[in-house]
């Protein structure tokens, strides 16, 4: 299986020699929730990482349509 490269500030590196973490800003997710009509809604969402003064903070990114109105989520 061919490896994806990426550009980093110290060169390029492919998913091998990625930590776990470089690894998870590279997958989708899936995103499932239920409204309050027990109807189900579901999605894919994104790993964000932003930094800042050497601390990360990582967002899960989606659209508004699949998170309103709902009550739970998984």
């Amino acid at each position: 299986m061919k490896q994806c490269p990426t550009r980093t500030s110290r060169g390029v590196k492919n998913m091998e020699t990625m930590s776990t973490l470089e690894q998870l800003l590279y997958t989708t997710v899936r995103i499932k929730a239920k409204t309050e009509e027990n109807g189900e809604k579901i999605g894919t969402s994104f790993i964000f990482n932003y930094n800042v003064k050497d601390k990360n903070y990582m967002f899960l990114v989606t659209n508004k349509h699949v998170v309103s109105d709902t009550i739970t989520g998984s």
